[in-house]
């Protein structure tokens, strides 16, 4: 995030503006104009990507998860949560892996692999 001064805004619950921001403007980008507010359905549910175990809640439509948001409890994170759980739900959705890859030593790229293969080049790594 960007601001008037001459600093940059880095911090690992920076997502929070989003909630601050009073007209909107701020949208959490993977869930931005997807859904209409009233289409979707709200469970509340625990943090499980922090120890923290934050109050949450997940906004989801016909069982596929949207967003997640902070939901409050004045005891364990009143109404914040880490970057980390906001932003997760693109990990689930969209850039989850699916098979391993193993980095092909002379071309350095990421390649598709077994897993008994990859679980063998970790094995070589470690050693």
């Amino acid at each position: 995030v960007g601001t008037y001064v001459e600093r940059y805004f880095d911090s690992e619950v920076s997502g929070n503006v989003i909630d601050l921001c009073p007209v909107g403007a701020l949208t959490n980008k993977p869930a931005a104009f997807k859904v209409r507010p009233w289409d979707l359905t709200v469970y509340e549910s625990i943090d499980v990507m922090e120890p923290t175990s934050a109050s949450i809640v997940l906004d989801t439509r016909f069982n596929e998860l949207i967003r997640i948001k902070p939901r409050l409890n004045e005891d364990i994170n009143e109404e914040w949560i880490s970057d980390k759980t906001r932003f997760c739900v693109d990990g689930v959705k969209r850039q989850r892996l699916d098979m391993p890859l193993v980095r092909n030593a002379s071309s350095g790229m990421l390649e598709p692999a077994t897993w008994p293969d990859a679980l063998r080049a970790i094995g070589d790594a470690i050693e």
